[in-house]
């Protein structure tokens, strides 16, 4: 499963990004890559040219300087504020085949730690998650990171890193998904926000659609 806009409505980790900014938490790594002047400002500047590997690089680097106890504390005071929330149906889907005994895996471009504290929020046991990371200096996630940036292709490459065999089934909802989820043994599934540019591709591809209101 992918996460961002599948397992949950939204994007978490741009969520914290801004939140962090907002509160004018120091993020050097976040300013060395998107360079002086106002850093949200920059941050949505990059995003010009619709470049997904900058944006979750950049979402990951707003973790710098946090502790993985206070991510997770972080994680759950968006969804108990409601900001953030899993979308139900997929989420009951994910639970249903870890109950038949699959192994449910979160592949996403959003960093890994943020992934497995959503996990836990929406109560989903999952085999584990496919992400990138920030290296650690004690208790506190540094500006290092470690592994690709997992979008496109990235997400094929490192699915067959972890696993021999390919996905038995794939949800997604953005044409980043569309590589990996033309590997799913079954099929796959696309539950994109709205019948617009993704609806369109996978159909295309013969990927089933479902649009979850």
């Amino acid at each position: 499963f992918d996460m961002d806009g599948t397992l949950i409505d939204t994007d978490v980790g741009e969520m914290i990004l801004r939140r962090r900014i907002a509160a004018g938490d120091s993020l050097p790594g976040l300013r060395a890559l998107l360079g002086p002047g106002d850093l949200l400002g920059a941050y949505e500047a990059a995003l010009v040219g619709d470049v997904p590997e900058r944006h979750y690089l950049a979402c990951g680097l707003a973790n710098e300087g946090e502790s993985p106890a206070g991510l997770q504390a972080r994680v759950a005071a968006l969804f108990r504020e409601g900001a953030v929330g899993p979308r139900a149906p997929v989420v009951a889907l994910a639970r249903a085949f870890a109950e038949a005994g699959h192994e449910v895996w979160i592949v996403t471009g959003t960093l890994r730690a943020i992934a497995e504290a959503v996990a836990k929020q929406i109560n989903l046991d999952i085999a584990g998650a496919i992400g990138h990371d920030l290296r650690r200096a004690g208790d506190r996630f540094t500006s290092e990171t470690v592994g690709p940036i997992l979008c496109g292709a990235g997400k094929v490459q490192a699915c067959r890193a972890r696993h021999a065999t390919p996905p038995l089934i794939v949800f997604g909802d953005t044409v980043n998904d569309l590589p990996l989820m033309e590997l799913g043994i079954l099929g796959s599934v696309a539950v994109p926000s709205n019948d617009g540019e993704m609806a369109v591709a996978a159909a295309a591809r013969g990927i089933p659609v479902a649009l979850l209101h």
